[in-house]
């Protein structure tokens, strides 16, 4: 980690590939859009359109880009479920970075409001996905209607076996990117816009430009962590497993 940025890093994650219900984006892959609302969460038809709508983009995003790198064995359908809980978020605290300042707690809390509406906790709901629609791998973002903060995910092992991300309110194109990044987070793909030295070959990689989907793809590294590429490629950072 470099000093001055807290998010300066010298070394690639690796250490959540092929862990969790979403293990690498291969086969028959179920993406569960999970729209949380109460009495403090409240969707318009606006936000969710927006949230309807980035779970299509990522999944034409992702689908082009395996035809583009030749993965032929890619099934992926996106699922957006609206969950009616009794979450109480009437205010988010961000950072100046807008990172929310207890993210573990947010997402503690929104897994246990939506798994008590389910009445079956995540790995019980990913275990029926594949028995019921023959998904080999499952992974869930959970939209909240709330503007202002910066999405994160808690990719396998962080929190168990289950790959969970949170994303709140933007405008559509926006949050097909941010839907997109961190459905990649849960399928083992690190951050590659904080890691030093820098790599040409991650140059518009959708893991290091934050920007509409049609201007970045799928790169080498990325495509490793997803269980795209077989050999992990030479780049001049390190790793950690």
């Amino acid at each position: 980690m470099a000093e001055g940025n807290p998010e300066r890093r010298d070394s690639y994650d690796l250490s959540t590939l092929n862990v969790g219900t979403a293990r690498r984006m291969r086969g028959k892959v179920a993406v569960v859009h999970l729209l949380l609302s109460s009495p403090s969460l409240t969707w318009t038809v606006k936000t969710k359109a927006a949230a309807d709508g980035s779970a299509l983009l990522a999944a034409r995003f992702f689908t082009e880009q395996a035809k583009l790198r030749g993965v032929a064995d890619l099934e992926y359908t996106p699922v957006a479920w609206m969950v009616p809980t009794n979450l109480e978020l009437e205010s988010v605290t961000v950072d100046d970075t807008a990172r929310v300042s207890d993210a573990r707690t947010m997402v503690h809390a929104a897994i246990a409001a939506a798994e008590t509406s389910f009445g079956q906790t995540f790995v019980q709901i990913a275990r029926n996905l594949r028995k019921d629609e023959g998904a080999a791998e499952v992974a869930f973002l959970i939209h909240l209607p709330i503007a202002g903060a910066r999405e994160f995910a808690y990719p396998a092992p962080y929190l168990g076996e289950t790959d969970v991300g949170i994303v709140f309110d933007a405008e559509p194109e926006q949050m097909g990117y941010t839907a997109a990044h961190e459905i990649a987070h849960l399928f083992g793909a690190d951050d590659l816009y904080n890691l030093a030295p820098y790599a040409t070959a991650d140059a518009a990689d959708l893991m290091r430009m934050n920007c509409p989907l049609s201007f970045v793809s799928v790169k080498d590294m990325t495509a490793y962590a997803i269980g795209w590429e077989n050999e992990r490629p030479a780049r001049p950072y390190g790793y950690t497993q």
